[in-house]
């Protein structure tokens, strides 16, 4: 597929986060809740880059980090956000 520009990604993070927002309206959740949800996604993507060709596996697995990038975005979100300070 090869690389995207910024932009594109953080469209695909906006569209999954409206798809977790209509499907759970209102949901919030836990820092520790949010973890093991991501884990639990992390886990699906190594099993289908260890079980799987690498064409049957790539767009699955791009779309499991899309889904765990999301999380990591509502988990902030829900529980707060805080940036990292860049020296110079």
């Amino acid at each position: 597929m090869g690389k995207t520009p910024r932009e594109k990604v953080y469209q695909a993070i906006d569209t999954e986060r409206e798809y977790q927002q209509n499907k759970w309206p209102g949901h919030t959740h836990t820092l520790e809740e949010y973890i093991l949800y991501m884990y639990d996604y992390l886990d699906e993507a190594k099993h289908l880059v260890s079980r799987g060709s690498y064409e049957d596996c790539f767009s699955p697995t791009l779309e499991v980090i899309r889904k765990v990038t999301a999380l990591g975005v509502a988990c902030m979100e829900d529980n707060g956000a805080i940036e990292r300070k860049i020296d110079g």
